[in-house]
């Protein structure tokens, strides 16, 4: 959600970094600027590998890593914006910091497209202090999880289904939008993260393509259906069950390609149809007929499972 404003955000910073720099004093300070570039690389250069292998790199890789971050960074372009607005750099000074910074910048695409062949060349690899590939717990991916069950919206009703999908030794994977209720049911040992269900980057970031069956059980309508055209375009034959609050909702979101909609209105009315007939002392054949008649009407699906 917040991509968009970062990326412009990011423009907006360095054109106003490139409308502070004067590009009529590069014929004077040519020299200095180009001192000042091959010391910032190279200072650069020697602190972070300093720095890398402190913590235990090789060699190496701690080149690789000084080559890759030897530019300039917009922090300091930030720092240098304000020391002068406050006047404790003079003008040429700022000029002259600026260009090389700008020019270390340049030049990153190419320290990064060449970075291992440098290395190579300056520092041979030591195989034997490579880094080993991590060991499967240490690895987090969206095949963690397979054969589970996504539950998007971790209310009641979804933290009902969780439990009886625990009961039942099946995994699953709760998604919602707030805090609390997350924050609440991680205490309680339950599966459950932050995550907006109607994105598609977010459904297949837990394990959409590896699930057995997808339910969702929030009230937004528009969402819903964003979120089976999302898991449809994905996974054609995996199976969505969807709460819905009236009837008018179910036959949309079944037409949007939903396998089965369970109106909450629905289900409480055939609950209380159910505990009227049995207070008037109507048969248990009669009271299971009736049933069988509101499933046929309203859920053919759980209608071929009880005859």
């Amino acid at each position: 959600d917040i991509r968009p404003f970062r990326d412009v955000l990011l423009g907006l910073f360095f054109i106003t970094i490139g409308m502070m720099f004067d590009v009529h004093v590069l014929p004077d300070m040519t020299h200095w600027i180009l001192l000042l570039v091959i010391a910032l690389v190279l200072g650069k250069i020697i602190v972070i590998s300093g720095l890398c292998i402190l913590f235990g790199a090789s060699a190496h890789s701690a080149l690789r890593s000084g080559i890759v971050l030897a530019q300039g960074g917009e922090f300091g372009l930030v720092l240098l914006a304000i020391a002068f607005n406050y006047g404790l750099l003079e003008a040429n000074a700022v000029q002259l910091v600026l260009a090389a910074s700008i020019i270390s910048m340049a030049l990153t695409p190419f320290l990064i497209k060449y970075n291992a062949a440098i290395g190579r060349r300056l520092c041979p690899e030591d195989l034997s202090r490579s880094t080993a590939l991590p060991s499967k717990q240490e690895t987090a991916s969206e095949t963690a999880l397979a054969g589970h069950v996504i539950i998007c919206g971790y209310g009641a009703t979804g933290r009902g289904l969780a439990q009886v999908m625990q009961e039942q030794g099946f995994e699953y994977l709760g998604l919602d939008l707030d805090i609390a209720v997350i924050r609440d049911a991680r205490r309680g040992g339950e599966n459950v993260v932050y995550g907006d269900a109607s994105h598609s980057g977010i459904l297949d970031a837990a394990g959409l393509r590896q699930a057995q069956a997808l339910v969702i059980t929030y009230a937004d309508e528009q969402a819903a259906e964003t979120t089976i055209k999302h898991a449809r375009s994905a996974r054609p034959e995996l199976p969505v069950l969807v709460s819905a609050h009236n009837h008018a909702t179910a036959e949309h979101l079944r037409s949007s390609g939903a396998t089965e909609v369970i109106t909450q209105d629905r289900a409480a009315n055939l609950m209380l149809e159910v505990s009227l007939l049995s207070l008037l002392e109507v048969s248990l054949d009669d009271i299971v007929e009736q049933m069988r008649k509101t499933r046929a009407a309203d859920y053919p699906m759980l209608d071929s499972l009880f005859k």
